[in-house]
């Protein structure tokens, strides 16, 4: 190796790092850049639905901001209020219902055998409200101290809030750029690529916005298969009290994979708890589970396979991988990231680089979902399969390529098969 080319690799190695290192420490940016972009597609599309009905760009973009603030700002003002109050109701009504609870336990425990009864222990309701005002008395003996831990904990609470209002903030201004002039961007990055390479950039870049177009589609249609199943089997089929507001929960909770079937159960067990009828909160959630369980292991993983190609285990390892780089927002925004890196490996590796855009790959095993023995089977375009020798999984083996309709391999060629 000469000494140009050592200077070459190293200085190529050291930009590298260098660039890593930069995108770990401006990672937060990009992932809120990331997250206006995507904003600034899906708000794209009533924008453009306004300027077909022949208003202008400026004009249909203000209207489409408006109509998004306006529907945030009733939610919040139908919702917030619902579970503040309810919340207040659960509360006040928690010594009751833990008399009952206390009542009911002891009259089930009297029925038992005399064994039974030894073994389980006998609970007053009197000895739980005496814990409670120990436990409030030393609360108030030790104000200060409580005041003393509490206070770092209000500070740094009140420096999130102030960090996120900041995010949003930036987050709405660049999304409010995007939309006024996205083709200003889009010419800003293609003036960075290579003249002889700007049609393929180009197409690139529809690619992803095709990607994150079907994102879109998919998580609209699991957000509205969510919403109407627990709508109907919680509140029309058990009677759960603020079931639209729960669906409504649900819905938006579905933006986040996998984790988000877990917010939801903080408002079912609010209503179901303050509605003075207990027995619904285990139903309610048993029955909430199984909605979660069609939609989030068939439902949604279906959708997402046909419409962006995406196993479901993929999309969870990368969500873990996204939530360690990004944090919360990388989180909920791990599919389309992904969305957006397999296109780009498509595009530009597999397609660009190894030359296989017209080739298909298929595996046939000897079973249904037997890895023992496969077959490879490669088309390329239009063209008669090319069929590769049975491999065994178990083993690492030279695969014989055939051609669909030529004969078997001689002889020759079947010595130098590994056995």
């Amino acid at each position: 190796m000469s000494y140009t080319e050592f200077f070459r690799r190293a200085l190529t190695v050291a930009l590298l790092i260098v660039l890593f290192l930069g995108f770990w420490q401006l990672r937060n940016i990009f992932i809120i850049t990331f997250l206006a972009s995507v904003l600034a597609l899906v708000l794209s599309i009533p924008v453009a639905r306004l300027q077909s009905l022949g208003l202008g760009h400026t004009l249909s973009v203000a209207i489409t901001l408006l109509g998004v603030l306006v529907v945030a700002l009733l939610f919040l003002l139908w919702i917030v209020p619902v579970l503040a109050t309810e919340t207040l109701n659960l509360v006040n009504e928690m010594p009751e219902m833990t008399s009952d609870l206390v009542e009911s336990y002891n009259d089930w425990r009297e029925d038992q055998s005399a064994a039974t009864q030894d073994a389980l222990p006998d609970i007053r309701y009197d000895q739980i409200e005496t814990e409670f005002e120990k436990l409030r008395d030393e609360q108030t003996d030790s104000s200060a101290d409580l005041f003393r831990d509490v206070f770092p904990t209000v500070r740094d609470t009140g420096l999130v809030v102030v960090n996120s209002l900041t995010s949003l903030t930036f987050v709405f201004i660049v999304t409010l750029f995007f939309l006024l002039d996205p083709g200003d961007y889009l010419r800003g990055m293609l003036y960075l690529v290579p003249y002889d390479y700007q049609e393929r950039a180009l197409s690139v870049l529809i690619e992803i916005r095709v990607s994150l177009t079907a994102w879109m589609s998919s998580l609209a249609i699991a957000m509205s298969v969510t919403a109407f199943l627990v709508w109907f089997v919680l509140g029309v089929l058990i009677g759960v009290e603020n079931a639209l507001a729960i669906a409504v929960i649900a819905a938006a909770a579905t933006i986040i994979p996998n984790i988000g079937v877990i917010i939801p159960i903080i408002p079912i067990a609010i209503f179901t708890l303050s509605s003075g009828e207990p027995v619904q909160f285990p139903i309610a959630i048993v029955a909430y589970l199984l909605i979660q369980q069609v939609e989030g292991n068939v439902i949604t993983p279906s959708v997402i396979k046909e419409r962006m190609s995406i196993p479901a285990a993929i999309v969870f390892i990368f969500q873990l991988i996204s939530a360690f780089l990004f944090g919360a927002l990388g989180v909920v925004l791990a599919v389309p990231l992904l969305a957006v890196m397999i296109t780009l490996i498509r595009e530009i590796y597999v397609y660009d680089t190894l030359g296989l855009r017209d080739v298909e790959i298929n595996l046939e095993s000897a079973g249904p979902k037997s890895l023992g023995r496969m077959k490879l089977i490669r088309r390329v375009g239009d063209q008669d399969p090319v069929e590769s020798q049975v491999v065994r999984a178990t083993q690492v083996m030279r695969a014989l390529e055939i051609g669909a309709d030529d004969s078997q391999p001689s002889s020759a060629e079947d010595e130098r098969m590994p056995r």
